[in-house]
């Protein structure tokens, strides 16, 4: 393998145990959440192992999207307008892609397409919409990192974050 390659693999690496942790910590929080609402209600809920696992397809949905030429449409505009676009476009991969996850499975499973799809719907409208939201909201701040981090330069942003200042 060239060392070129191997640079790159590292880089897409990283980029991918950053996303999956961030995401994992979103999902697992909204997670906590529901297994203690769960557990005053009487109802044992741990879906920890789902938590994860979900980041980890989420994350490599984001990396694979992210060369899609598309992605790059309005980077040259106010950086309000790339990071609504980009997590409006990324919500709309994501959800592309539990379709298909659902559709998948249930094949898999011996489910009709129709059978798949009512499963997808089966949770009903507002927890589907809860869903939605909470991806939607946890895409925000990543993509506005990830945005200014395109302007100033890449790593930039982590050290302000995570190295000392002088104050002055």
């Amino acid at each position: 393998m060239s060392n070129a390659a191997v640079k790159w693999f590292v880089k897409e690496f990283k980029e991918m145990v950053g996303i999956t942790l961030y995401l994992f910590f979103i999902f697992g929080s909204f997670l906590t959440y529901r297994t203690l609402v769960m557990a005053h209600l009487g109802v044992e809920y741990h879906e920890y192992g789902f938590a994860i696992i979900k980041a980890l397809v989420f994350a490599k949905v984001i990396l694979i999207v992210k060369f899609v030429s598309v992605v790059k449409r309005f980077d040259d505009q106010p950086l309000i307008i790339p990071t609504a676009y980009k997590v409006v476009l990324f919500t709309l991969f994501s959800a592309l892609f539990v379709l298909l996850e659902h559709l998948v499975r249930g094949l898999i499973g011996g489910l009709s397409v129709v059978a798949s799809l009512e499963e997808i719907t089966a949770v009903g409208v507002y927890e589907m919409i809860s869903r939605i939201f909470v991806f939607v909201f946890a895409l925000v701040p990543y993509f506005i990192m990830n945005e200014v981090s395109r302007v100033v330069g890449k790593g930039t942003v982590l050290m302000w974050f995570f190295r000392r200042r002088t104050v002055g």
